[in-house]
């Protein structure tokens, strides 16, 4: 006898499926857990090259930060250093203003003409002094000269009178030399 079934076919639950599917899931679970597992060493690797970094950066900065504070100590000394070689430079050239003031006071002096009696350097450098000279032409011409000098910056006269030496009728004089603003030029040391 032959059984034909009209009915329609019914439909099995797909078991197979299921399967697959939790096979899949379980391998995409793990894949993601991989993923996830190399994602966390290769941040937690990036992070220790970074803290590394970072410490030889400060090193590097606490190293550098005391090179600056040497060169700033240096430059210090420096500033100090060029403080004192400009006192030096200033102590050298008023030694050597009484010699500069002898000597443009006797190279412009007229021979036989003018006689100095003292002088007198003050503790401002200036000179005091007092002499005779053969005539008032001769003394006005020679506080010319001392004027136009670079050495000497005025020849104050306090006083001029008539002196009589032996049978010569003189000039007196009295007068203030003071330093030329240009009297310390030239004297590097």
């Amino acid at each position: 006898m032959i059984k034909i079934n009209l009915l329609p076919e019914q439909k099995r639950a797909k078991v197979a499926n299921v399967e697959k599917e939790v096979v899949l899931f379980l391998l995409v679970l793990g894949l993601l857990g991989c993923g996830m597992f190399f994602a966390q060493n290769w941040i937690s690797t990036r992070i220790d090259s970074l803290r590394t970094a970072n410490s030889q950066k400060n090193e590097q900065k606490i190293s550098l930060l005391k090179k600056i504070g040497t060169i700033n100590t240096l430059e210090k000394k420096s500033k100090e250093a060029g403080q004192y070689i400009e006192v030096i430079k200033d102590i050298r050239s008023r030694q050597t203003r009484p010699v500069r003031f002898l000597d443009e006071l006797v190279s412009n002096l007229p021979r036989g003409q003018i006689w100095f009696e003292s002088m007198e350097m003050e503790k401002d450098g200036q000179l005091e002094v007092t002499g005779v000279a053969l005539d008032n032409q001769v003394f006005a011409g020679y506080v010319k000269k001392l004027r136009s000098s670079a050495v000497i910056s005025n020849v104050i006269l306090h006083q001029t009178s008539r002196k009589k030496i032996r049978e010569y009728n003189l000039v007196a004089f009295r007068c203030r030399i003071e330093s030329g603003k240009h009297a310390d030029k030239g004297q590097d040391g």
